[in-house]
């Protein structure tokens, strides 16, 4: 695995790198905003190759 990416409202919010074929860690948005946001992960493994997660819709008031 090369990164895996934090996607709000189709921007870059956060990214992971690792060497590994794992990656543990967290991600907390400091500043959502108002509404719904909508988030996924973007991973690009060693070899360039991608994958996307599901969204997840957030609301918040």
């Amino acid at each position: 695995m090369k990164s895996v990416t934090v996607v709000r409202n189709e921007k870059d919010a956060k990214t992971f790198s690792s060497k590994r074929n794992t990656l543990t860690n967290w991600y907390v948005d400091a500043d959502p905003p108002k509404g719904e946001a909508r988030y996924y992960l973007r991973v690009v493994q060693a070899d360039g190759n991608m994958a996307w997660s599901s969204p997840v819709w957030v609301t918040v008031e």
